[in-house]
């Protein structure tokens, strides 16, 4: 199997992910019909994709390190 790609595909959801709630931010932020929130942008910003990568990484270690130390 190819784990680098599945990798990559984790970390490029990642950064989709960033990108499209950078976006919705910058697009609240012009809206003036529409409150900015921003403490929570930021939140979710960092939250969604540390919580993707962390659980990229718990999932790849249990895979990884039985391999590795077998």
């Amino acid at each position: 199997m190819c784990w680098t790609g599945v990798v990559q595909l984790h970390f490029f959801l990642a950064v989709v992910l960033f990108t499209a709630i950078h976006q919705l931010s910058l697009r609240w932020r012009i809206s003036a019909s529409v409150p900015c929130p921003d403490i929570w942008t930021r939140i979710f910003a960092v939250l969604l994709p540390a919580i993707v990568l962390i659980r990229s990484g718990i999932y790849y270690s249990h895979v990884f390190v039985p391999v590795l130390f077998n």
